[in-house]
């Protein structure tokens, strides 16, 4: 299995998994271990979680926007934005998100 990043929100830890094909945006139950739900929106995603949403980059540079749901991932934007192979977790500091891929690196402001 692979994984880029897991991150628990309440009882619920949400990871990018799979492996050698799709990895899918997972939600799994913490107390339990079952999976919720999976969704195919970003594979091989990296992300991070902010202001109750998630800022994910998946591994062909795509940033989106999205919010966790009970059902599945509410994608509310994504933008190609990286041309090369994107591994690196996004990071914010402050309103500015940084992001990168193998040949380049970004810096973002984001609005209110």
């Amino acid at each position: 299995m692979h994984k880029e990043n897991a991150i628990r929100v309440g009882d619920v830890i949400y990871a990018s998994i799979g492996h050698l094909g799709p990895a899918f945006f997972t939600a799994m139950d913490v107390k339990t271990g079952k999976i919720l739900w999976q969704d195919r929106s970003f594979s091989h995603a990296s992300f991070l979680y902010a202001d109750n949403k998630f800022i994910v980059l998946d591994e062909d540079g795509t940033l989106g926007l999205a919010s966790p749901a009970a059902t599945g991932l509410n994608v509310h934007s994504r933008v190609e934005l990286l041309g090369g192979t994107a591994w690196t977790v996004p990071t914010l500091v402050g309103s500015t998100l940084y992001v990168r891929d193998r040949r380049s690196a970004m810096a973002l402001q984001l609005g209110q």
